[in-house]
């Protein structure tokens, strides 16, 4: 499935794969069918966002001090934090950064007394691997 956000009238552009992929549907970017279960909206789990809340996390947000360690060929921040999408929320973040990338390779959001709620993993992270921008462009 490809989603732009946002195409020119403002509206995310939803084209879906397979059999299907001559149907394009436009949604409004507050769609419910453009979240996730925790209600986290689609366009807010980029690398990009997700570098900005961890740099929040450990500075702005934070709400005790960070733990750092490192261990095979990645470094792990441990930090008590405002929640990224859930204001008035507090929770535990365990980041770990890929040594070689410098990339956040998983992020795990624990209740503050330690408890799991959700782990996102990023595997098989390339850089650059040479996809062309028309790749991004949908025929209208």
């Amino acid at each position: 499935m490809i989603l732009i956000y946002p195409d020119k009238h403002g509206k995310v552009v939803i084209q879906p794969s397979g059999w299907a992929r001559f149907f394009k549907l436009h949604l409004s970017p507050n769609s419910f069918l453009l979240k996730d279960v925790s209600k986290q909206r689609i366009d807010q789990t980029d690398l990009g966002l997700l570098i900005r809340n961890i740099s929040h996390s450990l500075t702005d947000q934070r709400r005790g001090p960070v733990e750092v360690s490192e261990d095979d060929g990645r470094i792990e921040l441990h930090v008590l934090a405002d929640d990224h999408f859930r204001k008035g929320v507090t929770t535990r973040y365990r980041f770990l950064i890929d040594k070689d990338l410098w990339l956040p390779a998983a992020v795990e959001e624990l209740t503050p007394k330690g408890i799991l709620k959700r782990t996102i993993t990023f595997r098989n992270l390339r850089i650059n691997i040479g996809v062309s921008d028309s790749f991004f462009q949908l025929k209208e």
